[in-house]
C-alpha cells in the first residue's frame, strides 16, 4: 500500500478524502491508525462489493467474508471461532481456496477429503466439511450459488481411539513421587485426584480451598483466549465442590502459608496458566516420570532400558478418566460422582462405570476358569 495520507482540520480532526465511483467520501476521526483503519475497510468493502457485483468470487476470498461477518461478532467461544479459522487456514485455502466459488464441484471437495485422509488428518475432516457446508449455505442465501455441493459428499465418520484409564501400578508411581523431582509433580497429584479440567485449575486459589476439606470450583479460564478471559462459571455453567485426599489437602494448606500468589498454579510469571503452559507442564513431568520409572525399574531388573514402547505416557484427559474410575471402584455412586467431576451428561459416567463393572465380569470369569481348568 502507497503511503498513507490525510489533512488536519482546524479543529483538530484527521480526514482522508476518498473517491470512489466519482463521487467523494470523507473519513475522520481524531487517531491515525483509527482513521486508516477505516481507510482499509472501506477499500475492502469496495472491493467486495465489486467481486458481489460480478460472482466472482473464489473460495478463499469468500470463506473470509463468511468468518468476518457470520462467526467473529458472533457470541461464539473462542475455541469454537478457533476451530472455524483452523479450518478454513490450515485444509479449504489451501486445497480449494483458488477456485472460484461458482465453479466449485463435490470433486473438488472430496479431493480435498482424500489430501486430509492421506495426510493422516482424520478427526479433523469432519468439522471441515461441516465448515464448508455453512460457507456455502451462506453464498446460497446470497444468490452467489443455487446449490451446496458439499452436501452430496460423504465422509466416513472417524472413531477416535479410547483413551484408557491408567493402569494402577501408573496411578501408584505417580502418587508415591517425591514432590521435589519437579514443580510439575504436585500438580499432576492433584489432577488425578480431583479431575479437574485445565480450564478450572487455571484460576483456582487459595480462597478456594474449603476447611471441610473440598475445594470449591466456581471458575473457569477460556485457555483458547489470548487474554485468558475468567467466567465465574464451570464449563457446565454451574458451581460445585470436589473432595480433597488428605495428602492434597494437607499440602496446600502448608503451600498455602509460604505463598506469596494467590494462584494456587501459576505459571512461570505469577499469571493464569494458558492451554500452552499445561502442554509444556505434561511434556516436563512425563519426562521426569520416565526417568522415575526407569529407576525403580532398575530397582527390580538392572537390565531394564526405557524404550518408546515400554515409557509412560498420557493425555490431561486421562488423568480426569482415570479420576472417574478411582470414584467408582472406590464405591462413589453415580450422582455424587457427577457433582465431583462436573459431567453434565450423567451418560458418560454410566458408560465409564459400566465399562469398568464388564471388565470386573470378565476378570472374575477368567479366574474361575484358570482355577477350575475344566
Amino acid at each position: 500500500m502507497a503511503k498513507f495520507t490525510y489533512t488536519t482540520r482546524a479543529d483538530g480532526r484527521l480526514v482522508k478524502k476518498v473517491t470512489i465511483d466519482k463521487k467523494p467520501i470523507f473519513l475522520y476521526s481524531h487517531d491515525k491508525e483509527d482513521l486508516k483503519e477505516q481507510y482499509i475497510t472501506l477499500l475492502n468493502d469496495v472491493k467486495n462489493n465489486e467481486l458481489l457485483k460480478t460472482n466472482n468470487y473464489n473460495v478463499s476470498q469468500y470463506s473470509d467474508i463468511w468468518y468476518e461477518n457470520y462467526i467473529k461478532p458472533t457470541k461464539l467461544d473462542n475455541s469454537t471461532k478457533k476451530m472455524y479459522q483452523d479450518c478454513i487456514r490450515l485444509y479449504i485455502k489451501p486445497e480449494i481456496g483458488h477456485i472460484k466459488l461458482k465453479n466449485l464441484t463435490d470433486l473438488d471437495i472430496t479431493q480435498m477429503i482424500n489430501t486430509m485422509t492421506n495426510n493422516g488428518i482424520t478427526r479433523r475432516r469432519e468439522v471441515t466439511i461441516q465448515t464448508l457446508r455453512q460457507i456455502l449455505n451462506k453464498a446460497i442465501d446470497n444468490d452467489l450459488l443455487k446449490k451446496n455441493v458439499a452436501n452430496t459428499v460423504k465422509v466416513i465418520k472417524h472413531t477416535s481411539e479410547e483413551q484408557k484409564p491408567l493402569a494402577q501400578n501408573i496411578i501408584d508411581l505417580i502418587l508415591e513421587m517425591p514432590l521435589d523431582l519437579d514443580n510439575t509433580v504436585f500438580m499432576m497429584k492433584f489432577i488425578l485426584t480431583t479431575g479437574l479440567r485445565p480450564e478450572e485449575v487455571s484460576p483456582l486459589q487459595y480462597k478456594d480451598i474449603i476447611d471441610t476439606q473440598f475445594i470449591s470450583i466456581n471458575k473457569v479460564v477460556d485457555l483458547d483466549s489470548k487474554e485468558l478471559t475468567i467466567d465465574n462459571f464451570t464449563k457446565n455453567k454451574d458451581k460445585r465442590q470436589v473432595p480433597l485426599i488428605d495428602y492434597i489437602y494437607n499440602e496446600l494448606l502448608k503451600r498455602k502459608e509460604i505463598a506469596q500468589n494467590k494462584l494456587i498454579f501459576p505459571n512461570r510469571f505469577g499469571k493464569l496458566k494458558s492451554r500452552s503452559s499445561f502442554r509444556r507442564d505434561l511434556e516436563r513431568f512425563l519426562k521426569t516420570l520416565n526417568i522415575y520409572y526407569e529407576q525403580k525399574q532398575k530397582e527390580i531388573n538392572k537390565d531394564f532400558k526405557l524404550t518408546k514402547e515400554n515409557q509412560i505416557s498420557f493425555t490431561l484427559y486421562q488423568l480426569r478418566h482415570t479420576y472417574a474410575c478411582i470414584l467408582h471402584k472406590a464405591g462413589i455412586p453415580l450422582k455424587e460422582a457427577q457433582s465431583f467431576t462436573g459431567h453434565k451428561d450423567l451418560k458418560v459416567l454410566i458408560n465409564i462405570y459400566t465399562h469398568l463393572d464388564e471388565e470386573d465380569i470378565k476378570k472374575a470369569s477368567n479366574q474361575l476358569n484358570s482355577f477350575l481348568k475344566i
